[in-house]
């Protein structure tokens, strides 16, 4: 008999300390206002700061519009942005250029508010055999400060944008909130119009792949120049050409060098 009194006033309890439908509603009611509050901050927000850039601040790549470095710098006091641990390496490439790494944590005071600590880790760099760096005919000897500077730009506005979103914005997005993006400039990289230098030869991210799958294939560094210098006429891969002849060679270097490129016959 106890143990069933003990079993009736259990469930009566349970009972007791289960929310009502109206409590449950409440609570939704709440968790709604809440959302709807948190968007109409973040939208405020994303609207100031777009109206706080101009043109010149952003970039035109494909049909799509990118924050540039000094865009970020402008609205980093909106939302409260700030970094932590980051860091600057300098890395040796194998064809004898050089980067500069960065890697960090990025946060904004606005968001930890709204959602508690909202932190993400994000990298950037650029390397000297970029053309920026190397003139349109890649000849010119790049500056090493020159380069760090960039590659921290590079990646405040990659932390920034990642962080935010504001990321691949149309022309409505912008022209919507005042910035007329006639006055934008455009990068056409069909046209080889990247940093005004030659990019129809692969980037030094598409470098660092074809030394990685070499490597993975079991190919020296001296092995590639051979087969560059007597199969492409090439004396580096920086003189690599996007599309066919880079794939071509990704292939030759994937079997590790025991197959032909395709197209070469037998």
């Amino acid at each position: 008999m106890a143990d069933t009194e003990t079993e009736i006033q259990e469930v009566v309890a349970e009972k007791v300390g289960m929310p009502t439908p109206l409590e449950v509603e409440l609570d939704s009611q709440k968790a709604i206002a809440r959302i709807s509050a948190i968007a109409h901050v973040i939208d405020g927000c994303a609207k100031v700061s777009i109206q706080r850039t101009n043109p010149k601040d952003w970039v035109k790549m494909g049909d799509s519009y990118y924050l540039q470095a000094a865009g970020a710098q402008k609205i980093r006091p909106i939302w409260g942005i700030y970094y932590r641990d980051r860091e600057v390496t300098r890395e040796s490439n194998p064809d004898g250029s050089y980067s500069y790494i960065v890697t960090g944590k990025v946060g904004s005071k606005v968001l930890d508010q709204l959602y508690g600590e909202v932190i993400i880790e994000i990298d950037g760099g650029r390397s000297s055999s970029d053309a920026f760096f190397t003139g349109k005919d890649g000849n010119k000897v790049p500056d090493p400060m020159d380069i760090r500077k960039a590659a921290l730009a590079n990646w405040e506005a990659r932390a920034v944008t990642a962080l935010l979103g504001l990321k691949n914005m149309s022309a409505e997005d912008l022209q919507h909130n005042g910035i007329s993006v006639s006055g934008i400039a455009k990068v056409d990289y069909q046209k080889g119009a990247e940093g005004g230098g030659k990019t129809e030869f692969i980037s030094a991210a598409q470098q660092k792949r074809l030394f990685a799958i070499c490597k993975a294939n079991g190919l020296s560094e001296n092995q590639l120049k051979t087969y560059l210098t007597l199969h492409h006429n090439v004396d580096s891969t920086s003189q690599i050409k996007r599309g066919k002849q880079y794939e071509n060679i990704c292939y030759w270097a994937e079997t590790g060098g025991s197959a032909k490129e395709p197209g070469e016959g037998e």
